[in-house]
């Protein structure tokens, strides 16, 4: 996928061509000069396997042979995309056919529902859900202080990368029993083991703060096992909005408290190590000459 942008291979069709569609030009200077090169600028770590080819609650896609796995991500992917966008359209569930294109497996497959097949593309529009998708522009902070939007959501997800804010604003947007879904750092490939368990951890003291309640895990996998204890354990940790924060809702449990990771606690150094640091010097430059002079450190 990262040498020719071809993450999805399906049946016995020839790909003989690097797939340029997420091509785009980037400016920057080289050797004095405005230039433009053509390439990918995203993420070359993170792969498109994490979003659809990683979860599922049918055990079958994770047997393997011989310690090698007889389903590829492309397998589960096709499997969870067609499952989703059958629901979005027909509002019904289905099970789509498995394909076996594991490093063991046989290229089999085995057959799904007709209902998957049934799809009508005639359908009237009065047929389809009564939704409205509204685009929300704007800085977050600034736009969901707005009077409009208290209380007015059911449900919120927060990617990873946004946990780490003032979640305040956000509650607040939740009406009572409302659904407030957070991404963990589980996928995010460049951290360590321990890196992960310290943003779960910063996760947790963010819900308590906020009067936040904990759901157990729902990932199959993990269901009956309470709250995930690392940062590896689940992709998502889901909190419900109390009506009373001093009364549990129906369902939620504790929120644990977890220490800081033993790996990072060394890497920081004791209060008493810092009292004996000497004091790091403020180095200003000169301004230039089209900046205002810069105010003088104080004391």
């Amino acid at each position: 996928w990262r040498l020719t942008g071809l993450a999805f291979e399906f049946g016995d069709k020839s790909y003989n061509k690097e797939n340029f569609t997420l091509g785009c030009y980037a400016a920057g200077r080289e050797k004095g000069r405005s230039v433009a090169r053509y390439g990918y600028w995203g993420d070359v770590v993170n792969s498109p396997y994490l979003a659809h080819g990683i979860t599922s609650g049918k055990e079958i896609f994770f047997k393997t042979r011989n310690n090698e796995n007889m389903y590829s991500a492309t397998d589960l992917s096709r499997y969870n995309a067609a499952k989703m966008l059958h629901a979005f359209m027909e509002g019904a569930e289905v099970e789509p056919p498995i394909s076996q294109t594991g490093t063991v497996g046989d290229h089999s497959e085995i057959a799904g529902e007709k209902a998957c097949e049934q799809i009508s593309r005639n359908k009237p529009a009065d047929s389809w859900p009564n939704m409205k998708l509204v685009l929300l522009l704007g800085e977050p902070e600034a736009l969901l202080r707005r009077q409009r939007y208290l209380e007015r959501f059911d449900a919120a997800l927060v990617a990873n990368a946004s946990s780490s804010a003032d979640w305040s604003t956000l509650v607040g947007t939740l009406g009572p029993r409302g659904y407030l879904v957070v991404e963990t750092a589980k996928f995010v490939l460049d951290l360590r083991k321990e890196h992960k368990t310290e943003f779960l951890r910063r996760v947790y003291e963010s819900a308590r703060e906020s009067s936040m309640q904990l759901l157990p895990m729902s990932e199959k996998a993990h269901q009956g096992k309470g709250a995930p204890q690392t940062g590896e354990a689940v992709a998502h940790v889901m909190f419900v909005k109390p009506t009373d924060p001093e009364v549990p809702c129906a369902g939620t449990i504790e929120i644990p408290v977890l220490d800081k990771p033993d790996e990072l606690e060394q890497q920081e150094p004791s209060d008493a190590e810092a009292a004996e640091m000497p004091p790091k010097e403020t180095v200003i430059s000169p301004p230039g000459p089209n900046q205002e002079p810069l105010p003088s450190p104080s004391g």
